[in-house]
């Protein structure tokens, strides 16, 4: 068990002189477990002794009284007699609080006044809400031990504790301590240091504090508040309270009090207040709202409405009384019902007896004056009409209806209100007019104790009548002949429609029956129907149908001359008998069903022979271009021929001209009356012109030649025909290069060669300077491939720089990890701030290089140069070569990848190239390379659909003059190119000038354009003028420049800008601007799409 240290002990007193180290009398007062402290002691005229202090345990015993805790930490205070004995014990907190008691004093009239600080939370004994964070409060307790006031003092955020508490002979407190971190608001102090030393006077008496409010409870015109005492009297006694409802009061010795002159129906608060000698306190907390009131009005009576033993009674609501009406009361000779509202029906009534009704309104006060009576009413009973089952009803059709009334006896009667065009009714016979619905409407009259019986109806169904078809007598009909049927049908009035159900027999149209075959034709009749007449049902007549005589007739036989006796065509109608004679020839034509005969005869004619025929070529040797004209004979004559298909000839054509590329044979037949004739041929011989064509393989490497017969290897000459086209392909060997053709031929393509007389065709290999091989997968979907390069034993030990480049197509470039995000590179050209020459038109220029895909040709299929950096692959600019790898050469430098599962499909046609540079191991060393050829293909990815495969080669630069050197200077944010080694020079030899090399160099060619200018630079103007970038390209770069004498940046400057011509796509790419030896340049350029 834990210990715990008890502090409050007391030493009163001494007991003699001769030990003046004892006690008088000593106490000390704890609980198990609790932890208490006695922080101030006082005493009074008469002994008595008065300790204040504070405990944290469950309970505090001190000598016969037990405090229970409230909070985390209580204040207590206790008085002893002068003997030390308790005489009564208090304790102050709060849930959550921690208060101290830490000073006491006692006046002469044996009041206790206790002075410390509560934290935490709000105290409930006594009831002191907490304003700051520590605050200090004061208590007055009378001679007994009862509270008289309490008093708390903080600010918000403030922390004030109180360690002294006095009193003065008038009673007023004196309270002391100290506060810091936040200003007091109670009372209002501002904090002038850290922390701030405290006192404050209470006086000794002060207004009380407010009630504490209970309920209001509403009356007629009045309120009756109650409410309790306050907390504190303010030290001095209550003399009376004020209720407050609305500003309406009375007061009181005590609570209750009630307040009247209230208006009915309005709601009201209400607070009260405390009054002492001091003054009037402050007001409680408002009540619950009332609403005074008192019973409702009369209502208004309205109409009452008998009804079988009953009668409702209608009414208007009257003024509620102030409170809402909760129900209302209808009384009809003693006979009442209640209801929430109008109208309300009383039940219980005599049926034929007299009545009036008054109604009541009843609210929380009670039930108002019952209205006036209302008119007479006597309630009757009720009779019903049931109808017995409909009866059956067609138009022009009678049936008979029936009803059961009620208990007055009076007889129900029949009408037909509404539905008079279906029906009508007489007495109760119904009569069907038309096909429908019929409502028929039943009635009841009423005696002196029944009502008439409410009308009743019933609906009966009129249905259609029928109707019948009778057919006339049948007609007589022939095969291919027609007769008329005929029927009478109902009383629709809807025509009779007829159709044959025997078509093979006969068919009929309207009412005419026409004959297809002998036999019985079935004729059916049917009528529609209406609204009011059901269709008739089918009916059917049978015709006979008859053949017809049939007259014979000669066919095309008779007439006609043959050699034999005729077989067909004999007759045209009826039957032929047998040919009679030996030519000519007779027979006859016998008709049917009594039908005529017809004599017929046929005469004999001679017999002709099939024709013999020649064919000849006239000349039957011709050159190549010449013509031949071919010549048939028959005997005995043709009237028609067959000619070959190679002729081009046909009908009755007996001589034509034809002209031969080759020897050819040509063919015709004849034909007459006695037939085709035999098949005649000629032959047209064709002599040709040939020409030779010589090939010869030039250059210290090796290849062949191959196409069309040469195979320059081991056969390097051949004949041609004239005209003869020849396709020949150059192929060098492992270690040589194809330079490209001369004579016939030029290039590095296929040579095409028209033999139209005798040609010579040089093709040029030469050794490769350098050894690479390559390794590689190709499949349709997916390329992968790697090459190693070996340096040439003189070169091995140089500074030098290895290049890869490949020619693909647009649609490929993002295969090789090119993005359209990084096809351009802006630039931007804009005048120094203090240039006035640039005011304007070139202030802020801005300049930017669009993407290729963005403006390039529609064309997608176009190959660009690219090249592998050691971040990539990435597109060539401006004829920049970048190294994939540089430093000292060694032996070789092995696995270039080129491709890594590359998709090949974007890449058909895609050639692959490497080489290396010496002198310099930088993009310097391109320019080395380019010079001497050091660059070889390696891969070329085949195209099967033959789109186009890319011919740019390795020669990347056979027509370089010169290359440009770029400059760039920061502070004013331009560029400047220049192909003048001297200029360059002069700007690296003035640093002060800032003008910095970017390390990007440009290829330079020779302008074919008209008034474009050559490569070239001066001290006096130095700008690049004009640089073709690619070169299978025909688009440039162009610039303009002009010069001023001026001594200071932008002073002056004049500005140009030429437009290239308008079937060239133009880009904007760069400004310059550079000023020395006292001369300002400013130049803008166009660059082309297609970039080397």
């Amino acid at each position: 068990m834990r210990s715990f240290i008890i502090r409050i002990f007391l030493l009163l007193g001494l007991l003699g002189t001769s030990h003046a180290d004892a006690a008088d009398w000593a106490a000390n007062f704890g609980s198990a477990g609790a932890n208490a402290e006695n922080m101030a002691t006082a005493v009074d005229a008469s002994g008595n002794v008065y300790i204040a202090g504070y405990f944290s345990g469950a309970t505090l015993t001190l000598g016969s009284v037990t405090l229970t805790k409230i909070g985390g930490l209580d204040a207590f205070v206790a008085k002893l007699d002068a003997s030390g004995t308790v005489v009564w014990a208090k304790n102050y907190g709060g849930a959550g609080a921690s208060a101290r008691g830490n000073s006491i004093a006692v006046d002469a009239s044996g009041n206790v006044y206790l002075g410390g600080y509560f934290q935490a939370a709000n105290l409930t004994t006594p009831a002191l809400t907490k304003i700051g964070s520590n605050d200090a409060f004061a208590l007055k307790l009378d001679s007994a031990g009862n509270t008289a006031w309490a008093k708390n003092y903080g600010g918000a955020g403030a922390s004030a504790p109180s360690y002294s508490i006095a009193v003065d002979a008038s009673g007023n407190v004196y309270l002391g301590g100290y506060f810091h971190t936040a200003n007091l608001t109670t009372p209002a102090l501002t904090k002038i240091g850290v922390n701030d030393a405290l006192i404050i006077k209470q006086l000794a008496a002060y207004v009380p504090d407010a009630p504490t409010i209970g309920t209001a409870t509403a009356g007629n015109a009045q309120a009756t508040v109650t409410f309790a005492a306050p907390g504190s009297t303010g030290g001095s006694a209550i003399t009376g309270y004020t209720a407050n409802c609305g500003g309406i009061t009375n007061t009181g010795a005590a609570s209750p009090i009630t307040v009247t002159g209230l208006t009915n129906g309005t709601a009201y608060t209400c607070t009260v207040t405390a009054t002492n000698a001091v003054g009037t306190g402050a007001a409680s907390d408002a009540s619950n709202s009332v609403t005074p009131a008192t019973v409702p009005g009369a209502p208004a009576i309205g109409t009452a409405t008998a009804g079988n033993a009953q009668a409702t009674v209608a009414f208007t609501a009257p003024g509620t009384g102030g409170s809402a009406i909760t129900g209302y009361t209808a009384n009809c000779g003693g006979i009442t019902n209640t209801g929430a509202s109008s109208p309300i029906t009383v039940t219980g009534l005599t049926n034929g007896a007299a009545y009036t009704c008054t109604v009541a309104a009843t609210n929380a006060a009670g039930t108002g004056a019952a209205s006036g009576a209302s008119n007479s009413v006597t309630p009757l009973g009720s009779q019903a009409i049931t109808f017995n089952p409909a009866p059956g009803v067609i138009v022009g059709g009678t049936g008979l209806v029936s009803a059961t009334g009620g208990a007055s006896g009076n007889a129900v009667t029949f009408t037909v209100p509404t539905t008079t065009g279906v029906c009508s009714v007489t007495g109760s016979t119904v009569t069907g007019l038309t096909a429908g619905t019929c409502t028929v409407a039943a009635n009841q009259a009423g005696s002196a104790n029944y009502a008439a019986a409410p009308q009743a109806t019933q609906n009966i169904t009129v249905g259609q009548a029928g109707q019948t078809i009778t057919f006339d007598a049948a007609p007589g009909v022939i095969v291919g002949g027609t007769g008329t049927v005929s029927a009478t049908g109902g009383a629709s009035g809807n025509p009779v429609t007829f159709s044959s159900t025997t078509t093979g027999v006969c068919t009929v149209s309207g009412s005419t029956v026409t004959g297809v075959a002998a036999g019985t034709c079935t004729i059916a009749a049917n009528q529609a129907g209406n609204a009011n007449y059901a269709a008739a049902p089918q009916v059917t007549q049978s015709i006979t149908v008859t053949l017809a005589p049939v007259n014979g007739a000669c066919g095309t036989a008779n007439g006609a001359s043959t050699s034999a006796a005729p077989a067909t065509g004999l007759c045209a109608t009826g039957s032929a008998s047998a040919v009679a004679g030996s030519g000519p020839w007779t027979w006859s034509c016998n008709g049917s069903n009594g039908g005529t005969n017809a004599s017929c005869s046929a005469p004999v004619i001679p017999v002709v022979d099939a024709p013999t025929c020649t064919l000849t070529a006239t000349p039957a040797s011709i050159t190549a271009g010449g013509t031949s004209v071919l010549t048939v004979n028959c005997s005995p004559a043709a009237t028609s021929y067959a000619w070959s298909s190679n002729t081009g000839f046909s009908g009755s054509v007996t001589s034509g001209t034809v002209s031969p590329s080759a020897t050819a044979t040509y063919s015709v037949t004849g034909y007459n009356d006695g037939g085709a004739g035999n098949t005649a041929s000629a032959t047209v011989t064709v002599k040709h012109v040939v020409y030779p064509l010589a090939v010869t393989r030039s250059g210290t490497g090796t290849g062949a030649v191959t196409g069309n017969g040469i195979d320059c290897g081991d056969t390097c000459s051949a004949s041609f025909n004239s005209g003869a086209s020849v396709m020949l392909t150059a192929s060098p060997a492992t270690g040589s290069y194809f330079e490209g053709w001369s004579g016939e031929c030029s290039g590095t393509g296929s040579c095409a060669v028209t033999m139209n007389a005798a040609k010579n065709v040089i093709a040029t290999f030469k050794p490769v300077p350098f050894a690479a091989s390559v390794t590689s997968s190709i499949t349709p979907i997916s390329a992968t491939a790697s090459a190693t390069v070996n340096f040439k034993d003189d070169d091995k030990g140089k500074p030098g720089a290895v290049y890869v480049t490949a020619w693909v197509r647009f649609n490929g470039l993002a295969a090789m990890g090119i993005s359209a995000a990084s096809l351009g590179r802006g630039v931007h050209a804009s005048s120094a701030a203090n240039n006035p020459g640039y005011a304007g038109e070139a202030d802020n220029r801005q300049a930017a290089l669009y993407s290729l895909l963005a403006v390039a040709d529609a064309n997608n299929n176009d190959f660009v140069l690219i090249q592998l950096t050691p971040s990539g692959w990435q597109l060539v600019v401006d004829g920049q070569l970048t190294p994939y790898e540089s430093g000292v050469l060694g032996d070789s430098l092995a696995y270039l990848s080129l491709l890594d599962n590359a998709d090949t499909a974007s890449l058909l046609g895609a050639q692959f190239c490497v080489g290396y540079g010496t002198t310099q191991a930088d993009i310097s060393g391109a320019a080395e390379m380019i010079s001497v050829g050091r660059m070889q293909t390696v891969l070329a990815i085949p195209d099967p659909n033959s789109t186009g495969t890319a011919n740019g080669g390795c020669n990347i630069a056979a027509t370089i003059q010169g290359q440009a050197i770029e400059f760039y200077k920061a502070d004013i944010d331009h560029y400047f190119m220049t192909s003048s080694s001297e200029e360059a020079l002069f700007l690296n030899s003035k640093p002060d000038w800032n003008w910095v090399r970017t390390g990007r160099v440009f290829n330079a060619r020779p302008p074919p354009q008209h008034q474009a200018m050559p490569l070239r630079s001066a001290v006096s103007s130095g700008c690049l003028t004009t640089a073709r970038l690619a070169p299978t390209s025909t688009r440039w770069m162009r610039a303009s420049a002009s010069t001023s004498k001026t001594g200071s940046i932008g002073a002056g400057a004049t500005k140009a800008m030429h437009s290239m011509p308008s079937n060239r796509p133009k880009v904007l790419a760069r400004a310059a601007l550079l000023r020395y030896t006292g001369y300002i340049t400013t130049a803008w350029a166009e660059r082309p799409i297609i970039a080397m």
